[in-house]
């Protein structure tokens, strides 16, 4: 059984990481909290997929001068006394499972949400339809006014779709496609910020 209560608080600002299955959710999560737990299934094939949740936290550190970072709590609490002067905000990662027979743990996850990053994987088309329908989903249960920002992930493969195609592919009617490469830990931590930033606090 995983603790969680040491490590959230009720002052955490919730942000649900979304999307189809093996479209880069957990890795993403892993890479901006190396000290996340998952709930995974090991498949046939030796992948993983995440059957119940995944669970980050970072902090949201603006110093003194405006600039901003993302830093793994681990990390941040290795050196608080860098950031004393900063003004610091814990941020909760919860994964949501991707496939559709978890729709009940997804409207779970998705309760209390400030913010949603929605990862699909830019080099499979196939995954379209499903993308769209978790997006559907998702404003079923929180409605418009949540932000949601789409990565469009896997940008390391040769053949990946660009945010541009992404976007037109999705039709989700204006809602803002950053690229990114979890593995390589590329505009993720850009992506998480610009959705701090349109939160309503």
């Amino acid at each position: 059984m995983i603790i969680i209560s040491s490590i959230f608080t009720s002052k955490l600002i919730k942000i649900v990481i979304g999307g189809p299955y093996h479209s880069g959710k957990t890795t993403t999560i892993h890479k901006l909290d190396p000290r996340a737990r998952s709930a995974d299934k090991l498949q046939p094939d030796g992948q993983t997929t995440t059957v119940g949740f995944d669970l980050g936290k970072v902090v949201w550190v603006t110093s003194s001068d405006g600039q901003e970072e993302i830093i793994a709590y681990g990390d941040y609490e290795n050196n608080k006394e860098k950031y004393e002067n900063a003004n610091v905000r814990e941020i909760g990662l919860f994964g949501a499972a991707g496939q559709m027979r978890f729709s009940a743990v997804r409207k779970a996850t998705l309760r209390g949400a400030k913010g949603i990053l929605f990862v699909i994987d830019s080099s499979i088309s196939g995954h379209i339809g499903h993308a769209v329908a978790l997006y559907e989903e998702i404003r079923l249960i929180l409605g418009d006014d949540v932000p949601l920002i789409v990565l469009a992930n896997k940008q390391d493969i040769a053949d990946a779709k660009s945010p541009e195609e992404i976007s037109e592919l999705l039709n989700m009617n204006g809602v803002q496609v950053l690229p990114s490469s979890s593995i390589n830990e590329e505009g993720i931590r850009e992506a998480l910020l610009e959705l701090l930033n349109s939160l309503e606090l």
